[in-house]
């Protein structure tokens, strides 16, 4: 079977259950982004590898561009 679509891998690995993935050079908002989406969809376990108060200066970045997209798109 062949992967088409974004939805259908995402479909495809809810029954293979979340794989612990390493993301080294973590430490960029849409890095730390698609991390957080990753684990909380179920398709990942993510280990973040950079230094600590640079991850932590992103995570904050990250966060802020959350919401930031969540306003833009109509959310409350």
């Amino acid at each position: 079977m062949s992967i088409r679509s974004f939805k259908q891998l995402e479909y495809e690995a809810t029954w293979v259950g979340p794989k612990k993935v390493a993301i080294a050079a973590a430490a960029n908002a849409e890095t730390l982004t698609a991390a957080r989406d990753a684990q909380s969809s179920g398709l990942a376990h993510c280990i973040l590898v950079d230094d600590r108060p640079t991850l932590l200066k992103a995570a904050d970045a990250a966060d802020r561009h959350q919401r930031y997209d969540h306003r833009a798109c109509g959310g409350t």
